[in-house]
């Protein structure tokens, strides 16, 4: 797939990747916020401002489509597993339908604006979430206890992302009019997914959705086990990503020992009389669970399963070539996005406590800049494969 030749279709081009990668550089100034045990995924939704504007410029479906992208893109780089790809996917493209369907019915008329919007879609990203944990970590219907207090976090989160909408569009309509879109080098295509990239991305997903249906904790310490042993064997000498999942993932653990072990039930252990059997069980074989499905994303990446995935989408929305190319070209662009995003993120949300306004235009300014320069830096950089 080449990019389009100068014109409207290489416009589409630069300004969809330029959102992208905006929306991953959000994704990675979330990560500065502490998580909460009881709400390890709890957190503002900032690309959800991205999504709305996508949903008014482009459409509803292509807004979908770059849901799917970001969640990929985001995977890729920032941890992919089973769970970490069905919250992602779960909240983001149950809220994206819900805010397109509102946008359409009311918000084109006028009756519903930004803020409602942006509340609706915090609201069933949450709900989204909530399904997704309660099928892949918890298996257990006092998930939903928490329901309350995620739709109040909707109404604060939705509703600052809906007022941050109009300004934000303002904003980059002014920035993206006055780029020279000529200047902007992009990487070639890459190359294809082999053979052997195809049959091992779909073995492990496979395998990782199997995991859900096991209930034998032999079983599934077996599959931990094993696959720790690939991973060692693809990465040797080094040790650290068999300890990564339990320092990048740490409240998700800590947050499933909770949901099984706060309120037990079962037969009590005699030492630990505030402990039964039946729950320790259920959390050790969540664990291994999990530890399997976060070791799995390092194999899935090391045989390029983003180019697999690719793939996929560019056969399911064939008509939305431009998008799926824009997809392709930010995910050449992350890490350098990304890591200017980790180095102003501590210093934008000092600034948001004192200055919100002030924080959240100049952190926009500053990530803006650094996309656009990276993009037009691409020759220097290495990025621009020939």
């Amino acid at each position: 797939m080449r990019s389009p030749d100068n014109g409207p279709a290489q416009r589409e081009l630069v300004d969809k990747t330029v959102l992208l990668l905006f929306a991953v550089a959000l994704n990675a100034l979330e990560f500065f916020i502490p998580r909460l045990p009881f709400f390890p995924w709890l957190k503002p939704g900032l690309a959800n401002i991205v999504t709305i504007i996508w949903i008014v410029r482009y459409g509803t479906i292509d807004a979908l489509v770059f849901s799917l992208v970001r969640s990929w893109i985001a995977g890729c780089y920032f941890g992919f597993s089973l769970v970490s790809l069905s919250l992602s996917l779960s909240g983001g493209v149950l809220s994206t339908l819900v805010m397109g369907a509102l946008w359409s019915a009311f918000g084109r008329r006028g009756t519903m604006g930004c803020i409602g919007i942006g509340v609706a879609g915090a609201l069933f990203h949450n709900l989204g979430q909530l399904f997704a944990v309660y099928a892949f970590l918890t298996s257990n219907s006092r998930i939903f206890y928490q329901f309350p207090v995620m739709a109040l976090a909707s109404v604060v989160f939705g509703g600052c992302v809906g007022a941050l909408v109009l300004p934000a569009m303002r904003f980059l309509d002014s920035r993206t009019n006055g780029s020279d879109h000529a200047s902007i080098a992009f990487p070639g295509q890459a190359p294809p997914a082999t053979l052997l990239e195809r049959f091992v991305t779909i073995a492990l997903i496979m395998v990782s959705f199997s995991l859900v249906f096991v209930t034998s904790t032999m079983a599934l310490t077996i599959a931990a086990v094993c696959t720790a042993i690939a991973v060692l064997f693809l990465c040797r000498p080094r040790l650290s990503p068999l300890f990564a999942p339990f320092v990048r993932f740490w409240a998700i653990f800590l947050f499933i020992a909770l949901m099984y072990c706060i309120v037990p039930y079962g037969t009590r252990l005699e030492r630990l009389f505030f402990l039964t059997h039946e729950s320790v069980t259920a959390t050790v074989q969540q664990w291994l669970r999990l530890y399997t499905w976060l070791e799995l994303s390092f194999i899935l990446a090391r045989y390029r399963f983003h180019i697999v995935l690719f793939s996929l989408f560019s056969r399911l929305f064939w008509r939305r070539e431009v998008t799926l190319m824009a997809g392709l070209l930010a995910f050449e662009y992350v890490p350098l996005v990304a890591q200017t995003g980790r180095k102003r993120g501590i210093g934008f949300f000092k600034n948001l406590i004192r200055h919100p306004l002030l924080a959240v235009k100049d952190g926009m300014s500053a990530l803006f800049d650094e996309i656009v320069e990276r993009l037009k830096q691409g020759n220097r950089e290495g990025l621009n494969r020939k």
